[in-house]
C-alpha cells in the first residue's frame, strides 16, 4: 500500500514539473504589458533640468523570470547562438569606445551602457525563443499568458476610458497615474476631450500594439494546435481587439492589423512556401520604414497648404523628430550620437511643437538607430544578417503575417526598440520569424 502511494506521489510531482516550462513563459507572457521596475536616477537622466524616463536605468520585474531562464539555458546554449552574442559584444565594444570621445554623450553614459544591456539580454532571449518556438510547451504558454494578459489589459483601460482616472494605481502591475501628468495621452471625441486608455502600459500605442501584435500570433498558433472552444476564443480575442483600437485610438496598431491580415490573406493562396512572396514581403516591409518619412512630409506638406486640413499635431510632431534625426546623423555620421542618447540633443538640431517640453526619440526605429549608431551601427546590422542567414532561416508562416505590421509600427513608433514591454513583445515574435537551420 506504501508503495502504491509513493508511486502516485511521483506522478504527481512529475506532472507538476512537466507543467513548470509552460507556466513559466506563460508569465513572462503575461508581464509584457506590465509596467513594474526599479530605477537609478542620475544626473545624466536630467536634461535641461527635466527628468527624461528613456534615460533611466529601469529593473523589470519581468527581467527576474527571463534571467533566471537564461541562466538555466547557459550549458545548453548553441555555438550559432555564442557567435552572434560576440557580435553584438563587440558591436557594443566600439560603439562605447567611439562615445567616450564624445563629451557630450559622456554626461549620459550610464543611459547607454544599461541600453546595450538590455538590447544584449533582449537578443539573448530572442535566441532562447527560437531554440523553443517548435516546443507545444512553449507555445501553449505562450497562449495562455497572452490571453490572460489581453483580458487583464482590455479590463483596466476600458475602466480607464469609461471611468477617466487610474483602477488602481501604480503598484497595480505599474498602472500610470492618469490623475497627475499633463503629458497623459487625450483625444477629442464628439466635441469632449478624453483620456485614451493606457492599461497597465506607459502609452495608449503600446496597450493598442501589444494587443494587436499579440492577437495576431495568437491566431496563428491556434489554427496549428487542436485548441478546445476555438470559436469561443477567436470571438473574445476579435471584441477585445476591437474595443482596445477604439478607447486607445492608435492608428498605428490599426494599420499593423489591416495589412497583417491582407498579407495574410495574399500569401494563403499558395499551399507551398514561396520564396518569391517572402521576398516581395520583405522588401514591402522594408520600403516602408524607409519611405515612411517621407509619406509623412508630404502630409505635413498638405496640411501648410490646406489640401489636408487636420489640427492633429501628431504628424508635425513626427517630421519635426525625423528633422532632428537627420540632422543628428549629419553630424556624427560614422558613429551616431549614441544609443539611447537622442532625448538629451533633440534641442541642440530643433525645436517640437508641445504645449509642454517633448523630449522623445524619433518615431522612426530605422531613423533613430541611424542617428544613435551611423554607419557603425547600419555595417553591424549588415554584418548581423549575413552571419545570422548561416544559422537561421525566415519562417514564412509567420513572417507573411507580422513583417508589413512589424515594419509599419516600427516606421510610426518607437517602443518596439525603445521600451521593455517593446523588446519582450519583439523577443517572442522573433522565436517565430525564425527557425534554426538543420547543418549536416
Amino acid at each position: 500500500m506504501e508503495w502504491i502511494v509513493a508511486y502516485e506521489n511521483m506522478k504527481f510531482l512529475k506532472r507538476v514539473m512537466s507543467l513548470l516550462p509552460t507556466c513559466g513563459i506563460a508569465f513572462i507572457a503575461f508581464l509584457i504589458p506590465t509596467n513594474l521596475f526599479l530605477k537609478y536616477v542620475y544626473d545624466g537622466a536630467f536634461v535641461n533640468g527635466t527628468l527624461v524616463d528613456y534615460l533611466l536605468p529601469k529593473f523589470y520585474l519581468s527581467d527576474i523570470p527571463i534571467m533566471i531562464l537564461l541562466a538555466l539555458w547557459i550549458p545548453k546554449i548553441s555555438s550559432s547562438a555564442k557567435k552572434l552574442m560576440f557580435l553584438f559584444v563587440a558591436f557594443a565594444g566600439v560603439h562605447l569606445l567611439f562615445l567616450t570621445n564624445n563629451v557630450e554623450a559622456q554626461y549620459s553614459m550610464l543611459s547607454t551602457v544599461w541600453f546595450l544591456a538590455k538590447l544584449g539580454e533582449m537578443l539573448w532571449f530572442s535566441l532562447w525563443c527560437v531554440g523553443h518556438a517548435s516546443h507545444q510547451w512553449f507555445r501553449k504558454g505562450i497562449v495562455i499568458g497572452l490571453c490572460l494578459a489581453i483580458g487583464v489589459q482590455v479590463a483596466v483601460g476600458t475602466y480607464q476610458y469609461v471611468e477617466q482616472r487610474s483602477f488602481l494605481g501604480y503598484r497595480f502591475l505599474g498602472e500610470p497615474l492618469l490623475e497627475q501628468s499633463p503629458m497623459i495621452a487625450k483625444s477629442k471625441s464628439v466635441g469632449e476631450v478624453r483620456i485614451l486608455a493606457y492599461g497597465t502600459t506607459p502609452h495608449p500605442n503600446v496597450l493598442a500594439g501589444f494587443t494587436s501584435l499579440s492577437t495576431l500570433l495568437i491566431f496563428s498558433l491556434i489554427n496549428r494546435e487542436k485548441i478546445k472552444h476555438k470559436k469561443i476564443l477567436i470571438f473574445f480575442l476579435g471584441t477585445t481587439l476591437a474595443l482596445v483600437l477604439f478607447i486607445t485610438q492608435s492608428l498605428s496598431a490599426l494599420f499593423g492589423l489591416i495589412f497583417g491580415v491582407i498579407t495574410l490573406v495574399f500569401t494563403s493562396h499558395t499551399k507551398q512556401q514561396s520564396h518569391k512572396k517572402m521576398s516581395l514581403l520583405v522588401v514591402l516591409g522594408v520600403s516602408i520604414l524607409v519611405l515612411m518619412p517621407i509619406v509623412l512630409f508630404g502630409i505635413r506638406y498638405m496640411q501648410q497648404i490646406k489640401i489636408y486640413d487636420d489640427q492633429n499635431t501628431s504628424v508635425l510632431r513626427r517630421t519635426q523628430l525625423q528633422t532632428i534625426a537627420t540632422r543628428a546623423f549629419l553630424q556624427s555620421p560614422l558613429t551616431g550620437i549614441g544609443l539611447n542618447q537622442f532625448t538629451t540633443r533633440v534641442e541642440e538640431f530643433g525645436m517640437v511643437s508641445a504645449t509642454t517640453r517633448f523630449l522623445q526619440p524619433v518615431h522612426n526605429v530605422l531613423l533613430l538607430w541611424l542617428a544613435e549608431t551611423g554607419i557603425l551601427g547600419i555595417l553591424f546590422l549588415i554584418l548581423f544578417i549575413y552571419f545570422g542567414n548561416r544559422y537561421y532561416s525566415l519562417n514564412f508562416s509567420y513572417i507573411s503575417v507580422f513583417f508589413i505590421p512589424l515594419s509599419i509600427i516600427l516606421s510610426l513608433d518607437h517602443y518596439l526598440f525603445m521600451l521593455q514591454h517593446g523588446q519582450l513583445l519583439s523577443a517572442i515574435l522573433i522565436g517565430f520569424l525564425i527557425i534554426k537551420k538543420i547543418h549536416r
